[in-house]
């Protein structure tokens, strides 16, 4: 037997709680430089614009990738497939799951 749905969305919800300010930083700060970046592509000179426009790029799969293709991934091989094995965790009144 392993760890409830319970329990995992209950540790998913706590983590979410103690990593909200570094994701919410990690969020924010790509679309101030993405911002910033903009009319330096839009107007800049015939080496900035393709250099611009590949961070501009950059950053935003880096932040598809990290806010929503990893949870998502996540979600789908431990929860769904459970692909991933929770063993050797302990619950709440000290017994062990097996």
């Amino acid at each position: 037997m392993g760890i409830s749905g319970a329990a995992i969305f209950l540790a998913l919800v706590l983590q979410f709680d103690h990593a909200v300010k570094p994701l919410l930083v990690f969020a924010v700060v790509p679309y101030g430089t993405r911002a910033q970046l903009f009319p330096l592509a839009l107007h800049g000179g015939p080496l900035w614009k393709p250099l611009c426009y590949a961070q501009i790029g950059g950053l935003g799969v880096l932040t598809f990738i990290t806010l929503l293709l990893v949870p998502v991934l996540y979600a789908i091989f431990v929860l769904d497939l459970k692909i991933v094995k929770w063993e050797g965790t302990s619950e709440p009144d000290g017994e062990k799951t097996s």
